[in-house]
């Protein structure tokens, strides 16, 4: 247990070190992000964090306007290794599905393109739709509806 708490602080100075790095560094980036997003994915399998979608969110709105379909091709690969931990997650990583949601959510304002196209999207609804059925823990539940909300109030626009 000491060894996880251990892994997981050390996680998470390491996303908030690439998410400093991704905000400020930008151009320099683009090179690096096949080789972190496997890393990432990675670490939050072994290690479920919440700052990973931080990094995300940033990824995506800086590289989803100059590659969206390299953007799309991530996001998506995101999205399979995450959302099958996703539901068994609830209870143990409340905070983990809280910035999931908040990830997506700022995707469908983002890059609502690369949002719609993905075929990740039924997973994500299903998701959502079992946390807003659980709704044990109450702020997720509420960044499910908000994702939903958000995702609904965008489609009219770009469809």
């Amino acid at each position: 247990m000491l060894c996880m708490r251990c892994r997981s602080d050390v996680l998470e100075i390491f996303l908030t070190l690439w998410t400093l790095i991704v905000s400020s560094l930008k151009e320099f980036f683009a090179e690096f992000l096949p080789a972190f997003i496997q890393l990432a994915v990675t670490h939050y399998l072994n290690v479920p964090n919440q700052q990973i979608f931080r990094c995300f969110e940033l990824i995506f709105e800086y590289f989803g306007k100059k590659d969206p379909a390299a953007t799309a091709a991530v996001f998506d690969q995101i999205c399979n290794r995450v959302l099958p931990n996703l539901t068994s997650e609830w209870k143990q990583h409340p905070e983990v599905i809280r910035s999931f949601f908040t990830m997506c959510s700022q995707m469908t304002k983002k890059c609502p393109d690369i949002f719609i196209s993905s075929q990740s999207l039924p997973k994500i609804m299903t998701s959502a739709c079992f946390q807003l059925e659980i709704q044990v823990e109450r702020k997720s539940a509420r960044s499910a509806a908000q994702f939903m909300s958000s995702f609904f109030s965008m489609t009219p626009k770009n469809s």
